[in-house]
């Protein structure tokens, strides 16, 4: 996403070491954010929640997150955040595709914004073909943070499910 938002991407990368600016990004931003000094922390949260809300806000001025706003919040939220990317989610490449033929039996739905530039839509493309039991609802206005269209189909999909039970 470096490339799409070079400015920015600048930004996260200004709060770690220029030794690791080539390596493992997430895991020296989950480095900082584990350091006994509050200031360290507060300043690795804060540039990962930046830079997260400018992949969530596809063009235009950055909407930050409400969450963001609060200290422990932003500090919480990073940390997850980066401890799963520092280490791929702790899978492997194709932990999921390679097993997708276990639930190929289980009716699935994914809601996607075609806007999602950071988790782009391809990979939940994909998948729904392999599943063939799947339905893939693109909302074409959202992006990587799901909007009211996306978060309306969502609530009836779930309604329909558990009229069905």
């Amino acid at each position: 996403m470096g490339e799409i938002y070079p400015q920015e991407f600048d930004q996260l990368l200004n709060v770690i070491s220029a030794q690791e600016r080539g390596r493992n990004i997430a895991r020296a931003v989950h480095t900082m954010l584990r350091s006994s000094e509050p200031a360290v922390r507060d300043a690795a949260a804060l540039a990962w929640c930046f830079w997260e809300d400018r992949l969530s806000t596809p063009s235009g001025p950055i909407v930050p997150r409400r969450s963001a706003q609060d200290p422990l919040a932003r500090l919480g939220f990073s940390r997850i955040v980066t401890h799963y990317f520092a280490n791929a989610a702790f899978q492997a490449d194709d932990a999921i595709t390679s097993r997708l033929d276990r639930i190929a039996h289980i009716p699935a739905y994914f809601v996607r914004g075609r806007l999602d530039i950071a988790s782009p839509l391809r990979s939940a493309y994909e998948i729904a073909q392999q599943l063939p039991h799947s339905t893939l609802d693109i909302v074409e206005a959202d992006a990587h943070s799901g909007g009211d269209d996306t978060l309306g189909r969502l609530v009836a999909i779930m309604d329909r499910l558990g009229a069905s039970n």
